[in-house]
């Protein structure tokens, strides 16, 4: 490990191909301005934005920044939906050389305060947005007495950065192991964590993605994924940037917006998380041939059960489906090919990748389990990051071996295939029995009336936890319990049937479109209350 201009701790990682092998993403943005300056890089509504278009935007942004007083190391925030400002203020935070801190352009002004505390952001871009009066916002995290940040740049969808002036700024040469971003855990329960990466670590992870779906100039991605996450930046952005493909920004998330850029621009890649998907596949209005050209679609970010993956296949039946794992610490860690066969993509994860060093480690004991025996997985090697920000080595997630340790619990089979399982501390003990709640959401999935399940397990007097069920059903379907428990009496042990059944419009999600299980958990407790 070495230390870049600010002090932060560095770490290097062997990209995958050779072409972009030691490139900062300074450096990689050069690098397509000059191989294929009018290559279209991304295109929103009628409009198309070259690689020659990306790089004199971003090159406005930085005039705007460094006037700001943005200069190498420093950290800078990038708040906002995806945008094509986004874009250009991401590529411009890279070409100063400062570090990009991604949030969530969800979080309240308190949440942005306190991670402009813990993460040292002395600058904030603000983008699209949910928020309905942004001065107040801009009021609230610019407090002095509250937040570090000290100056605000409008990159708002409203600013064409195209027509504004370049200025000269200082040339900065950035390195590949320079720490060049940070992307905070979501903190739910407890202080969040700032994720210290280095564009080794995102090149490369990127570059992973490229090499598994054989991504070329031909494809066309549907860019739903956000940007501030580690899956999107990679899995989207970044990956478009290293092979030259093109993506379509839709208006957002909405079925409708989707299917209509779906049918418009033929895309051919579409990377989700599977609630989104599932939305979208189930959405009134949405048939098979519609999403015909889609050829591949990455599922990742959360768990998906076997019924609901038959299902997408159905809907989309000429997209290979790949299943991938990993975390902002360390991703990907494993992934299917394309040439795998159905058994794989519906039970596994795929295998690990050749770059990582995957065990399954028992937690009790510590030895290293084997085949078919459930553990916590811990990993190390390949796309390793930095550390947690401004943690001590006692702090870190990494031990004495080297091996990061995810709190995620799964098992390698006997073909060398990862299987994942569920995470450690959702794991529901009920009168002492361990209940992992993927377990029976997958068996609660493949009943026909339902469209989307959580579970969770809650505190009860009697057994320590009890497992309940949250569930979103086809529409026009009603719920009977008593069917409901008949049916998972044949699926699962007594003890692992939910107690309680509680119906949603709509899970309770976060930004990314994960379900919020925190906030779930705290609304059926809150309602289990009113039930006593």
């Amino acid at each position: 490990m070495t230390t870049d201009r600010s002090g932060i701790r560095k770490c290097g990682i062997e990209n995958t191909s050779g072409k972009i092998g030691g490139m900062s993403i300074k450096d990689l943005l050069e690098h397509r301005v000059r191989e294929r300056p009018g290559r279209v890089l991304v295109k929103t509504g009628e409009i198309e934005y070259t690689w020659r278009d990306i790089d004199r935007g971003a090159s406005a942004v930085v005039s705007e920044l460094c006037a700001l007083g943005v200069g190498p190391g420093a950290h800078v925030a990038l708040c906002g939906a995806n945008s094509v400002n986004w874009i250009l203020a991401f590529f411009a935070i890279q070409k100063i050389g400062a570090v990009a801190v991604l949030l969530n352009p969800q979080l309240t002004p308190e949440e942005v305060a306190r991670l402009s505390q813990l993460g040292d952001i002395t600058y904030f871009c603000y983008g699209r947005s949910p928020v309905e009066d942004r001065k107040q916002f801009l009021t609230q995290i610019t407090d002095p007495q509250k937040s570090q940040i000290k100056a605000v740049l409008d990159i708002g969808d409203e600013i064409g950065f195209l027509r504004r002036p370049v200025t000269a700024c200082p040339d900065v040469r950035t390195m590949p192991d320079d720490a060049c971003l940070i992307i905070f855990t979501s903190g739910s329960t407890g202080t969040p964590k700032g994720v210290l990466l280095s564009a080794s670590y995102v090149i490369a992870s990127s570059d992973c993605c490229v090499q598994k779906l054989a991504m070329t100039e031909v494809d066309r991605l549907c860019a739903i994924l956000p940007f501030f996450h580690i899956f999107g930046l990679t899995a989207v952005l970044l990956s478009c940037a290293i092979c030259g493909s093109s993506m379509i920004l839709p208006p957002s998330t909405r079925p409708d917006e989707l299917m209509s850029v779906l049918k418009n621009e033929q895309c051919t890649l579409l990377h989700s998380i599977p609630t989104v998907i599932m939305r979208l596949a189930n959405a009134p209005g949405f048939y098979p041939q519609l999403a015909s050209s889609v050829r591949a679609s990455y599922l990742s970010g959360a768990p998906v059960s076997e019924a609901q993956l038959k299902m997408l296949m159905d809907k989309f039946p000429n997209s290979h489906f790949m299943r991938r794992y990993g975390l902002t610490e360390i991703t990907p860690v494993s992934s299917t090919d394309l040439a795998d066969d159905i058994d794989h993509i519906l039970h596994t994860v795929g295998k690990p990748l050749d770059a990582m060093d995957v065990r399954i480690q028992d937690m009790q004991t510590g030895s290293f389990c084997p085949a078919g025996t459930q553990g916590e997985i811990v990993v190390k090697g390949g796309f390793m990051m930095c550390g947690y920000y401004k943690k001590a080595a006692n702090e870190q997630p990494f031990d004495e071996d080297g091996f990061l340790h995810t709190g995620d619990l799964g098992f390698l089979d006997a073909e060398g295939y990862l299987h994942y399982t569920g995470r450690a501390k959702e794991v529901i003990i009920r009168g002492g029995e361990n209940i992992m709640p993927h377990e029976v959401a997958s068996a609660i999935s493949t009943h026909d009336n339902i469209v989307d399940v959580k579970v969770v397990g809650v505190p009860d007097e009697i057994y320590g936890e009890i497992v309940t069920a949250a569930v979103v059903l086809k529409e026009g379907m009603l719920f009977d319990g008593k069917e409901m428990r008949d049916f998972l009496m044949t699926k699962l042990a007594k003890y692992k049937v939910p107690a309680y059944f509680f119906i949603y419009d709509k899970l309770p999600s976060l930004a990314n479109g994960k379900v919020d299980a925190v906030a779930l958990k705290k609304e059926i407790i809150n309602r289990l209350a009113h039930i006593g």
